[in-house]
């Protein structure tokens, strides 16, 4: 599965907040694959 990146052309910062909640989602979210499509697996 190919990774795409969105890059924005602006100047973004978010707030500690924001990426808080950012990192909980990456930590608690795993890709699997089930009948050739991925799927979100949840760890907690």
């Amino acid at each position: 599965m190919k990774q795409s990146y969105l890059i924005p052309s602006f100047n973004f910062n978010p707030s500690e907040e924001t990426l808080a909640v950012i990192r909980q989602f990456a930590y608690t979210f795993r890709p699997i694959e089930v009948d050739g499509k991925y799927e979100a697996f949840c760890l907690n």
